[in-house]
């Protein structure tokens, strides 16, 4: 058994009302979409992309954040909200599938700009691209660090955001599943164009994909994540709230 004993959130500054970028645009969606975005129950959305609203549009994209800002400032308020000695913490995990780049990994980022604050001789887990487990798997391996090392805390690091990685909206009109569904049953919508268009889109994400995976953006391609969070786990069941079944 594990306890949490502090847990703190970064997030980018920019914020979009969803009715903001439903608004801008609004030429594009069909009612069918519009209704569905506006139906999801997300009043606002946060970006690493200033202008995100623009960029959906086909403006270059302007960011503001990196995941590595957003892991170090999680780290930093976490650690300050527990109030404790971080001597105590012998180890860091650091999860991300959208890295800054593929080396230095996330966890010696967050080491390198946390000089005067985690002990250099603390040890690090890089964990990066390993799809939405990784949180399960980041507190397996703390478990299995804090079984070995009694006394000792273990810090789990999760940065991510996708809005650099989406593709601006240039087509002329977007439309919702069943309305391409009626289109194609009503032939007014060409099918082998559109399973052309879905193998091409489809070929691109492959690719995406591909260089999510490797790492190897650039990094004004490769910024900001969506949100960043920290939280500092031991395995003292006694003294802590809020734990954390094995």
């Amino acid at each position: 058994m594990i306890n949490l004993v502090s847990a703190a959130t970064s997030v980018p500054k920019n914020v979009f009302k969803t009715t903001e970028l439903v608004g801008s645009l609004m030429h594009k969606l069909s009612p069918e979409l519009i209704n569905t975005i506006s139906g999801l129950g997300v009043d606002q959305r946060y970006s690493a992309l200033e202008n995100y609203p623009d960029f959906l549009c086909g403006k270059p994209k302007n960011a503001t954040s990196s995941t590595t800002e957003l892991a170090v400032a999680a780290t930093r308020r976490c650690i300050h909200e527990w109030g404790g000695d971080p001597n105590r913490i012998g180890l860091l995990i650091a999860a991300t599938n959208t890295p800054d780049q593929m080396l230095p990994c996330l966890a010696s980022e967050i080491m390198g700009r946390t000089h005067g604050l985690l002990s250099r001789s603390l040890r690090t887990v890089g964990m990066q691209a390993q799809g939405c487990s990784v949180l399960l798997k980041s507190i397996e391996v703390a478990q299995w660090y804090l079984a070995a090392n009694p006394g000792q805390l273990a810090i789990v690091v999760m940065a991510e955001v996708h809005t650099p990685f989406a593709a601006p909206l240039l087509r002329d009109e977007y439309c919702g599943y069943r309305e391409i569904l009626k289109m194609r049953k009503d032939r007014r919508l060409d099918v082998d164009q559109f399973e052309q268009q879905r193998a091409r889109r489809r070929g691109l994400q492959i690719l995406d994909d591909m260089r999510l995976d490797a790492g190897i953006a650039d990094q004004p391609e490769h910024v900001a994540r969506r949100a960043a969070r920290g939280i500092v786990i031991d395995d003292d069941i006694d003294r802590h709230t809020g734990s954390i079944s094995r």
